[in-house]
């Protein structure tokens, strides 16, 4: 699937992603945290193909369901809201896209320390979507 998104065959990865969405439920129920990687992936393939509704839908459930198995405070859950707040940027929705992406910041911030990787990418994400000039960042 991985490899077909970055080959830009977003049909054929759609087709495969919910193959494996489906599978996965089978297999594990809707509180796992496969499912939620699914249903994130999922939901990435649709914004690539600016199938902003379901996109919504998908990261939101998966959202809800690491919250659910992890809590509302872990890498996961504030991966799952920069992902959101992507979302919302490629539509144009600033304000709920800024709000979410401060809030993935924050939460990396406290969990991983402002060294980390994952912070810095939140930050530049977060800066680049306040219409900021990112290249330092990258």
């Amino acid at each position: 699937m991985i490899k077909l998104d970055r080959l830009k065959q977003y049909a054929e990865a759609v087709t495969y992603a919910e193959q494996a969405l489906y599978l996965a439920r089978e297999i594990w129920g809707d509180s796992n945290l496969w499912v939620a990687t699914c249903l994130q992936d999922l939901a990435g393939l649709y914004k690539s193909l600016e199938r902003w509704g379901d996109a919504e839908r998908l990261y939101n459930e998966a959202l809800q369901m690491k919250k659910r198995i992890l809590g509302d405070f872990y890498p996961d859950v504030a991966t799952s809201l920069e992902e959101m707040a992507e979302l919302y940027e490629n539509q144009g929705r600033w304000f709920k896209s800024e709000g979410l992406y401060k809030d993935a910041l924050q939460m990396m911030r406290r969990l991983l320390g402002n060294e980390h990787l994952n912070v810095a990418t939140c930050y530049c994400m977060k800066r680049k979507d306040a219409g900021v000039n990112v290249n330092p960042c990258i």
